[in-house]
């Protein structure tokens, strides 16, 4: 089987997911599969914490966020909207 090496755009980016009372957030930092570092943290959504994230997002140097929803990303055959 012959697998097609991808490049890398973005060696710090952000997923998002957000909710009511709460936002995931995912940062993969790397070039490659072998040197991808995944480090997720959770945040409450009062104004205090939405800066901590800023903060956390700026300590981590991420150049891309975007927003996700969970399921897909973790590859859950069911999604939601």
């Amino acid at each position: 089987m012959k697998v097609n090496k991808v490049e890398t755009l973005h060696k710090r980016c952000a997923g998002l997911d957000v909710h009511s009372e709460t936002i995931v957030a995912c940062v993969l930092l790397g070039d490659s599969e072998a040197e991808l570092e995944r480090v997720i943290e959770t945040f409450p959504t009062l104004t205090k914490d939405l800066f901590r994230l800023l903060k956390w997002l700026e300590e981590k140097e991420v150049t891309l966020t975007l927003r996700w929803r969970v399921r897909e990303f973790i590859g859950n055959q069911f999604t939601t909207s």
